[in-house]
């Protein structure tokens, strides 16, 4: 028997040789349309197991026909297959490859592009690994594309926007010789995502009429668009204007920019650098002699964008590094500031409503109405305008205003604004007020001057509703940091000022001179030194002087000791504070002074993650008060109560699938652990920065899985964002499943559980794991043929000698309704469906006791039958009633 399994097995290797050789003759005499098709005499070669040779002309000319290869790109191997072509004996890739890969600068026109016409390029084709090596001079493409700003994308953002009821309070209550008062600030707010209405209440207890009672601050709907970068509010809300002009509160509309919305977007203007190298290059990029960035770039132009630098004077380098370890360093000037717009980018506002009038006193009261309106543009990376305007029903004010930068050494700055008022019913006057300043910040020296001459009858919408005309001034400042031996500032202002209400008529003169010194003695001891004169618009004038030291002690707490002299004063204080930093700390603060009057003051905080708390004692010239408060916020969201220290705060609801004792970190760092319900609330969010949350895996509790261990969430200001973590209680359960002829499923069959709708797969042996920590009650198994069939989980069942339960399942039926209303033989009747097997008990039929033979009810009754879904294969299963 062995001698002629032998021969048997020879003889069909010798068969299966010949197939493969009739088949590899045919294969040459007529190419696989899938493979490069071969050259003419390939199959006359003795030995067909050979390489190909990596010659490019060894590369047949298929003209038509596409196939696909590997790209290494400048010594980098691309993602992705490219789409080639050989074709009149050039070599071709697909445009859009190449377009993306950066190997062309502009998209063309054909389907492929030959290698040959791309300027600069140089490449070989390998045949033995199918792959393009090739290598052109990148055009700021790629990895010759360096951008320095904005934060690395992280992954997928993962949380949601979810409705929620945010309360801030700041609550006071006062002892003092007049007796016990207390005020506080209620602020709510409705929120979900990017839209909020939002609304402040103050109350007090005691003060002058006015003081005491409720008063409403603010209501307000806001809507956030971060893809038009603007932002709408409907209610009350201060006018957007620009820099120099002076905002009102209004009860109204205002649509405007938000910069805030995109903390990933550069508004103001940043250092480039374009060059080229010819090797494979490093770079440094220095600012102000300190590196913020290294970076290799491949050769070809590249370009350098987007360089952080600080406001004012700096200078920028860059740090070329060729093969050989040689260095060139390029440099440049350059002045930065938030004044100015980059390039194209615009800002505008638009806002329209009735002026508000005695804010926090009075809750209702409301003036004429008001348009105001704004645009800003900027038009090079040195030069930003704005065109305001501004009017009520006795005011109109128009202006003009722009930021330039002057040889990369400071800032100009210009505002042109002209009035046309009729107040208190007077004739219609004209006033104007012009503005110009310059400023240049640096690292040695700063300096800055302002002149604003504001002439007589000038209004604008903030001086009609009763608030005093701007002031003309005369400011100017020098600063010089000293390196070790501290900072000196000198300044001077003269300000002419009238009274509110007053267009005209003589204005009271104030003028300032002050300097100012600061060093650091020691690595924990800083001293400063002031010294001032001025002299008011009644003719009042005098000296102060001001030294003190401030002692660090370490952690948060430190010292301070200072001695002030006036014109009739001289005071000593002395102090020691400690500030809680964070929850479950406490700090305290202790102050002493003696002098033109001794004081006494003394404070304790202290932080939780629900709330802060405040105490506060003060003795002065004899008298006492003291005082107790908390602040915090109450969140409902999701069905559940929360509570934080903050106020105004963006928040990150961590939900853990219902785990408690979770520990949750925020940017690998714990944040805190998950309570009642499995959720944890993260306050302090910054809006729309993408904030890591995720979980310790080694810190997870045995009977806990996680399908994923971090997620990124990004929430709207103001906000409640939540984000689920992948995790779940797992008890594992063993079991073997069987079908209804108790036949084991075989592996790899697919199981439902119900009704969490988890799946699973049957392994060998028929044996299932399931969690039953989920509390499933039925398994769903799906035949091939799409039969469901059904399993109770309450069925397991533990056989002698057999430690893994066994549980079989049942398959479905249909039971059709004939004769009656539900017949399917008739328009407007319908099935329905029942379970019923051959082998199950009875209390598991769908259907009735079979109807008796001979049975002469009423004809119209309707007949019920049931079939199983296999068509009988486990035999015809008919129950019929009426």
């Amino acid at each position: 028997m062995k001698s002629r399994a032998k021969t048997a097995l020879r003889a069909a290797v010798g068969l299966a040789t010949l197939a493969v050789a009739l088949h590899s003759s045919q294969a040459f005499a007529a190419p696989d349309p899938m493979v490069l098709p071969q050259d003419a005499d390939r199959g006359a070669r003795d030995d067909p197991f050979a390489l190909p040779d990596t010659e490019l002309a060894r590369v047949p000319d298929t003209t038509g026909y596409t196939f696909f290869a590997e790209v290494v790109l400048n010594g980098e191997r691309l993602t992705g297959i490219a789409p080639l072509r050989r074709t009149g004996g050039k070599l071709a890739i697909q445009s859009a490859f190449a377009f993306s890969a950066g190997i062309v600068r502009v998209l063309p026109p054909q389907d492929f592009i030959d290698l040959d016409t791309i300027t600069g390029a140089k490449y070989e084709f390998d045949t033995n690994s199918y792959t393009l090596i090739i290598r052109v001079p990148l055009h700021s493409t790629g990895a010759n594309m360096v951008s320095l700003s904005g934060r690395p994308e992280r992954g997928r953002q993962s949380g949601s926007d979810i409705a929620a009821l945010i309360v801030d309070y700041d609550l006071s209550m006062q002892v003092d010789q007049t007796g016990v008062a207390a005020s506080g600030l209620v602020a709510p707010r409705l929120a979900k995502g990017n839209v909020s209405l939002d609304s402040a209440w103050r109350f007090a207890t005691s003060g002058d009429r006015l003081d005491r009672g409720v008063t409403r601050l603010d209501t307000a709907l806001t809507v956030r668009n971060p893809d038009a970068v603007a932002s709408t509010t409907v209610g009350d809300f201060i006018t957007q204007t620009p820099a120099g002009s002076r905002a009102v509160r209004m009860l109204g509309l205002r649509f405007g920019t938000d910069f805030s919305l995109r903390p990933d977007l550069v508004t103001q203007p940043l250092p480039d650098f374009v060059d080229s190298v010819a090797v494979p290059t490093g770079l440094d990029v220095l600012v102000n002699d300190r590196r913020v960035a290294n970076v290799d770039i491949q050769p070809g132009e590249f370009t350098v964008r987007n360089i952080p630098v600080p406001v004012g004077r700096s200078e920028v380098g860059l740090v070329v590094r060729d093969a050989l370890g040689r260095e060139v360093v390029r440099t440049i000037q350059f002045y930065g500031s938030r004044d100015l717009l980059a390039p194209g980018l615009s800002e505008g506002a638009f806002n329209i409503g009735a002026i508000r009038r005695r804010y926090g006193l009075v809750s209702n009261d409301y003036g004429p109405v008001a348009i105001s309106a704004m645009l800003r543009k900027g038009f090079s990376p040195h030069f930003t305008a704005t065109v305001m305007g501004e009017a009520t029903e006795t005011v109109m004010n128009l202006g003009a205003a722009g930021d330039a930068v002057i040889g990369n050494l400071g800032i100009l700055s210009a505002t042109l604004r002209a009035s046309r008022a009729n107040l208190h019913d007077s004739d219609t006057l004209s006033g104007a007020m012009i503005q110009v300043g310059f400023q240049s910040v640096g690292p040695d020296v700063s300096y800055s001057i302002e002149y604003r001459d504001v002439t007589a009858h000038y209004a604008d919408v903030a001086s009609a509703n009763g608030d005093a005309q701007p002031p003309s001034l005369l400011a100017a400042n020098i600063s010089f940091d000293l390196k070790e031996f501290g900072r000196l500032r000198f300044a001077a202002v003269e300000q002419k000022q009238r009274e509110a209400g007053e267009f005209a008529g003589p204005r009271r003169t104030t003028r300032l001179v002050s300097a100012n010194y600061r060093r650091e003695l020691h690595r924990k001891v800083d001293l400063s030194l002031d010294a001032s004169y001025r002299r008011d618009g009644f003719g009042r004038s005098g000296f102060t002087i001001l030294a003190g030291l401030s002692i660090s002690l370490g952690g948060s707490r430190f010292g301070q000791v200072s001695y002030s002299r006036g014109q009739d004063e001289d005071y000593v204080q002395a102090g020691l504070y400690a500030p809680e930093t964070g929850p479950g700390e406490t700090g305290y603060s202790v102050t002493a002074g003696t002098g033109t009057v001794d004081r006494l003051a003394m404070s304790v905080s202290h932080q939780e993650q629900w709330t802060r708390l405040e105490a506060q004692g003060e003795v002065v010239g004899g008298s006492a008060a003291a005082r107790v408060g908390m602040r915090g916020s109450v969140i409902a969201a999701d069905g559940q109560i929360f509570a934080s220290r903050g106020m105004g705060d963006t928040y990150i609801l961590v939900d853990s699938g219902g785990i408690e004792d979770i520990e949750i970190e925020r940017e690998n760092r714990v944040a805190g652990r998950t309570g009642s319900g499995g959720r944890l609330l993260i306050d302090e969010v910054p809006g729309y920065n993408t904030i890591k949350v995720g979980i310790n895996p080694a810190e997870l509790p045995p009977d806990v899985i996680a399908s994923s261990v971090e997620e990124y969430v990004a929430a709207a200001p103001r906000s409640v964002s939540r984000v689920r973590l992948g995790l779940t209680h797992h008890v594992p359960e063993i079991m073997r499943l069987s079908d209804p002829q108790r036949g084991l499923f075989p592996a790899g069959t697919q199981v439902v559980a119900m009704p969490s709708g988890t799946e699973y797969l049957v392994g060998y042996d028929g044996e299932l794991e399931i969690n039953l920590a989920l509390r499933d009650t039925e398994l769903e198994i799906r035949e091939p043929s799409g039969s469901i069939c059904r399993a109770d989980l309450v069925d397991r069942d533990v056989k002698e000698g057999s430690a893994v339960p066994e549980l079989r399942c049942y398959m479905r039926s249909r039971t059709y309704v004939v004769g009656g209303p539900g017949d399917i033989r008739h328009p407007g009747r319908s099935a329905r469906k029942a379970l019923s097997t051959p082998d199950r008990p009875a209390s598991r039929q769908s259907a009735n006791a079979p109807r008796p033979a001979g049975d002469t009810q009423d004809a119209a009754a309707p007949w019920r039958f049931s079939e199983s879904e296999l068509g009988g294969v486990y035999g015809p299963v008919c129950t019929e009633s009426r």
